[in-house]
């Protein structure tokens, strides 16, 4: 479409019409004549007619051939791609500034305008998400790398006092076992010398009999009392007292490597959510992507709500648009 500006010169041959501001003029009479007068001694006077001088404008009308161009000559080109709606001048139509020449069709531009903020926001999302996630495993593995050599030397550290405990609780009860044992040991055999000795005796000898029954009796009651010590030697307060710690350690290394399962288990699972550099390469270039394709909906729905306007008074010389028809930009 082509547009000339309004009141400059047209494409056509013709008269070209000029307008002179007069400043003054001032018809003189000269006094030439009444010298003459003078001059001719008695002769009759010729008469002269004078006028006022008046300001005004003067008119030359001048007919020349040739070629007269437009002060200023705009060439629309559609400014986006689409349907076209309404073509609302033809050439030869006179129109001003602002004017909208032709209006688009934007249902369609606006639908892509819709995708393209969708698309944009759902990129947003998954790039915001995946940054999130990957800081998040990153946190993750930190301190998973963190507390599981701690847990392993915490691990290491219970076994090792673990397996004192049981030592020492197995020396006791040894020692314990041992000691009773010797005990039991020698009340049987002093039992048996005495035995032996009361066999021994004359029957007539009841002071010494009685004696050595009485001594027998006693061991006997130790022996008893030997026994019984062995018996509950496992259930002595010391005893008791090891037991419980080392079933309360033994928990305790059974949580630590629980633990420790625990923190290997996020490790392996954080180390593939982190996002390298080529992950992150590929989300910001889906993102930027997005961005542009959302840049380029928007600008295009909004030029063609906007239409093709006149950018200054003038004269429509040539229109090839076609309504209904669909441009390129």
């Amino acid at each position: 479409m082509k547009l000339l500006k309004k009141g400059t010169k047209g494409e056509k041959v013709g008269k070209k019409s000029k307008k002179t501001r007069v400043i003054i003029i001032v018809v003189v009479v000269i006094v030439f004549f009444l010298l003459l007068k003078g001059c001719s001694g008695g002769e009759m006077t010729t008469m002269v007619t004078t006028a006022y001088a008046e300001k005004g404008n003067l008119e030359e009308s001048v007919s020349t051939s040739g070629v007269v161009q437009a002060e200023e000559v705009k060439v629309f080109f559609a400014p986006t791609s689409g349907k076209l709606a309404n073509i609302n001048v033809a050439a030869g139509d006179v129109v001003q500034k602002g004017d909208v020449l032709i209006a688009y069709d934007s249902t369609k531009l606006e639908s892509d305008f819709k995708q393209a903020s969708l698309q944009q926001a759902k990129s947003d999302a998954g790039y915001n998400s995946a940054v999130a996630d990957s800081a998040d495993n990153q946190a993750k593995l930190k301190e998973a790398n963190t507390n599981i050599p701690v847990l392993e030397q915490q691990i290491a550290d219970n076994k090792a006092y673990l397996k004192d405990l049981k030592s020492k609780l197995g020396q006791s009860q040894r020692d314990t076992s041992s000691a009773l044992a010797k005990e039991a040991y020698e009340i049987q055999e002093e039992i048996k010398k005495l035995q032996k000795e009361l066999d021994e005796l004359s029957p007539s000898d009841t002071d010494a009999i009685a004696k050595k029954e009485k001594r027998i009796q006693k061991l006997q009651g130790e022996l008893s009392r030997n026994a019984y010590l062995q018996q509950i030697a496992d259930s002595s307060d010391y005893v008791v007292e090891m037991e419980e710690e080392i079933a309360n350690v033994q928990e305790l290394i059974a949580e630590y490597e629980a633990y420790k399962a625990e923190m290997e288990s996020q490790k392996n699972g954080s180390e593939t959510g982190v996002m390298d550099s080529y992950d992150k390469i590929t989300y910001e270039a889906d993102k930027e992507l997005a961005d542009i394709a959302y840049s380029e909906a928007q600008n295009a729905y909004y030029a063609s709500k906007s239409g093709i306007c006149a950018e200054f008074s003038g004269v429509v010389t040539e229109v090839s648009a076609v309504e209904g028809s669909t441009v390129s930009e």
